[in-house]
């Protein structure tokens, strides 16, 4: 009887786990710049679940450049490691993503989800 209970909480255990998402989460799908809607980033959770996959897309000298990152989960945001340095893209209470990914240009660290 001991060894059915176990196994029970043991198979509980391993399900709630595989269920629970990650704080990372909160950070998939697409975003648009507010300082400029024609760059975009998308942020996509890879197949382990550990890790995201961030592609950058913007429109350099009239050519398209897209950047791909991979980023992992830090506390309440999302890391990525860039020539640059580490980034960190957080999200704040009114839903908008902090972002800065090496732009100058006004609010372009800010992102809004797209519509």
């Amino acid at each position: 009887m001991f060894q059915i209970k176990t196994i029970a909480m043991i198979m509980v255990a391993v399900a709630i786990t595989a269920c629970t998402g990650s704080a990372g989460d909160k950070f998939v799908g697409k975003w648009v710049n507010v300082g400029d809607p024609d760059i975009t980033l998308e942020i996509e959770k890879s197949e382990s679940g550990k890790s995201f996959k961030l592609t950058d897309r913007m429109t350099w000298m009239g050519e398209p450049k897209v950047s791909t990152y991979k980023a992992t989960v830090a506390d309440d945001s999302l890391m990525i490691n860039t020539w640059a340095g580490n980034r960190y893209l957080t999200i704040e209470k009114d839903g908008t993503l902090l972002a800065t990914m090496g732009r100058s240009c006004p609010n372009c660290d800010q992102w809004e989800r797209a519509k």
